[in-house]
């Protein structure tokens, strides 16, 4: 397993500042013993469409059965192309941040 260490802070709407970096097993092990059990899992792949970076998150555990798909755009009014595999828009909806994942899982919904 990889470990990385990441940090997201909500600017405006949708906007968020991401910064991650990968992190030693010893130190991931390390924070993982500090959340509380606050962890998910998660299996994440990367696909680019039209020249923009897709992020597929796909849930196992508490999470099972949850696939969250997220695009990294130029600006949040920009025009895209959403394949037909994508379902609903969720960038507002405060369940799906991993934060609040952990704590009221998908499968208690």
């Amino acid at each position: 397993s990889d470990y990385f260490l990441t940090y997201k802070y909500k600017t405006t709407g949708i906007n968020r500042f991401e910064f991650e970096y990968p992190i030693s097993k010893e130190d991931g092990d390390k924070l993982i013993s500090l959340s509380d059990n606050y962890v998910i899992v998660k299996d994440r792949y990367y696909i680019t469409i039209d020249k923009h970076l897709w992020e597929i998150d796909v849930f196992h555990k508490e999470n099972k059965g949850l696939i969250v798909a997220e695009i990294e755009l130029n600006n949040e009014n920009e025009n895209i192309y959403l394949p037909d595999w994508v379902g609903d828009e969720i960038s507002k909806e405060e369940r799906y941040l991993n934060i609040n994942l952990s704590k009221i899982p998908f499968s208690n919904w």
